[in-house]
């Protein structure tokens, strides 16, 4: 039997809803990216740990329902494990947040994730158009994301 790369991620935190935006760069094929993750935090954590793989992440910050926004001190990245690590310096409490995050990626030519293609129009001329392939764990290649 084939060995599995697979990782669990682990379940103190749990996404409720998503909020994403996308704007693609068809000259240069690269994206920026902006989400915000309402999280359940089922038990007190440093860390959150998502998927996340071919993705930079620029800023992130985490909101409570008071007001409080907190940073992450590291943000750490397993390409191999595909996953992002948020640690914080103070346990995150047991509730509801915000976890917003801007990012950029490349739109890449492997068919997986938010990728490119391209088609010829009906001048002859060569375009190009930014699609996408979730299927099943490929979303982490455009956002990060509990998959």
């Amino acid at each position: 039997m084939p060995k599995s790369n697979a990782v669990m991620l682990p379940a103190n935190v749990r996404p409720t809803r998503y909020s994403l935006t996308l704007a693609p760069d068809l000259n240069d094929f690269t994206f920026r990216g902006r989400e915000s993750v309402e999280i359940e935090i089922l038990e007190p954590t440093y860390t959150i740990v998502l998927n996340c793989v071919e993705i930079e992440v620029q800023t992130s910050t985490l909101s409570f329902s008071d007001g409080t926004e907190v940073s992450p001190i590291e943000t750490s990245f397993d390409e191999e494990a595909e996953i992002a690590t948020f640690r914080f310096a103070a346990a995150l409490p047991v509730g509801a947040a915000v976890l917003k995050l801007e990012f950029t990626g490349a739109l890449n030519d492997k068919l997986r994730g938010f990728y490119r293609s391209k088609y010829t129009d009906q001048g002859g001329q060569e375009r190009h158009l930014a699609t996408t392939q979730f299927e099943a764990t490929d979303a982490r290649r455009a956002f990060p994301c509990w998959d």
